[in-house]
């Protein structure tokens, strides 16, 4: 028969061998492979694209990371354009404080639609990206 202060210390090794393992498990973050921001092509189809600056205050709060704000135009129709901004962390961890959904609505934006969509740089894999897309008023 086992005695008590044996299993006492079997159980207590178990605890301590899982809580060491569930630590270690949640220190590591799987990384993708990326593409820097600034190779994403200015010009698709027909839209043309156009950086639009991000102020020094503003990235400061964003803290680190790789930020790209973008203004494509159809070339064929009148009026017509798409308001891209694309954010890159390394640790997604960190997304829990700063997530973009809730500066928008912040601001007074409203989601209209919440899904992914798939992209593909030329030569590349497609791979799959969140799309939010927003209206405030008659604006989208």
């Amino acid at each position: 028969m086992i005695s008590w202060n044996a299993r006492f210390t079997v159980v207590a090794l178990l605890l301590a061998g899982t809580g060491i393992f569930l630590q270690a498990r949640a220190s590591h973050e799987f990384v993708l492979p990326r593409t820097e921001l600034a190779s994403f092509p200015l010009e698709l189809k027909n839209w043309a694209g156009a950086d639009v600056p991000i102020p020094d205050d503003i990235l400061k709060t964003l803290g680190t990371g790789e930020f790209m704000q973008r203004t494509y135009r159809d070339q064929t129709v009148t009026a017509s354009y798409v308001d891209l901004y694309v954010a890159y962390r390394k640790s997604q961890q960190k997304l829990v404080n700063h997530l973009p959904q809730d500066c928008l609505e912040g601001s007074g934006w409203s989601p209209v639609e919440v899904g992914t969509t798939t992209l593909a740089f030329p030569g590349d894999t497609p791979y799959s990206v969140k799309r939010y897309l927003i209206a405030k008023g008659d604006d989208r």
